[in-house]
């Protein structure tokens, strides 16, 4: 995670220095603007506790948000998330063999700042490190008995973005992005950093 957080530095410090040499933009500076993307997700294996048989941990997940552009080159924005269908795992518990069934679903609401590097007229790539709250709902249900637990959790984290906007007219573009997150869930029901791939849109409210 340390080695993540320096890359993370280095690479807001070169995107900083590059955006500020830049002059072509696809959004102008003031301008307020709405955003929706969907992908796959996948959350790293956080199932220690389960001797697993089967496990599906890719969920199709949503992404809204708003945002304005505060300088030429730099904008921020209020991201949210949501899985639309629950990560599952079947398996044996490592504690006494009992068969279970395991369901997880994540979400999160970011604070992002967004560095926009110019490649032409009509397109720029961007960067978004964020912070927010990650939250997690997981179920752990007995096959032989009519044992539960379910468990929320909610944590602060962080969020990094790569990402690739394409102008369409002077108010739609669309994207295509990464995102990389902290850790969801806890260790005893599901745990694991979660990684998004999706393409989307962006709306200028007031690009004329």
């Amino acid at each position: 995670m340390n080695f993540i957080k320096q890359k993370t530095i280095v690479i807001i410090m070169l995107l900083c220095s590059l955006v500020l040499e830049s002059k072509a933009q696809i959004h102008k500076k003031n301008t307020f603007y709405i955003s929706a993307a969907a992908g796959l997700a996948r959350a790293e294996d956080g199932l220690q506790f389960l001797k697993k048989t089967d496990a599906t941990q890719w969920a199709p997940m949503v992404n809204i948000g708003v945002g304005y552009k505060l300088f030429k080159n730099i904008s921020l924005e209020l991201n949210s998330s949501f899985m639309a269908t629950n990560l599952k795992a079947e398996g044996t518990l490592v504690t006494n063999n009992e068969k279970v069934e395991v369901k997880a679903n994540h979400a999160n609401i970011f604070f992002n700042s967004s560095f926009n590097l110019p490649i032409n007229e009509r397109s720029e790539l961007f960067f978004k490190p964020g912070i927010g709250l990650l939250f997690s709902n997981s179920e752990i249900t007995s096959t032989s008995s009519t044992a539960k637990i379910d468990k929320s959790v909610s944590n602060v984290g962080f969020v990094v973005t790569l990402g690739y906007m394409k102008r369409i007219t002077n108010k739609l573009a669309i994207t295509t992005q990464f995102d990389f997150s902290d850790p969801y869930g806890s260790k005893e029901v599901w745990e694991g950093d979660l990684g998004l791939l999706s393409v989307g849109i962006k709306y200028a409210i007031n690009n004329d």
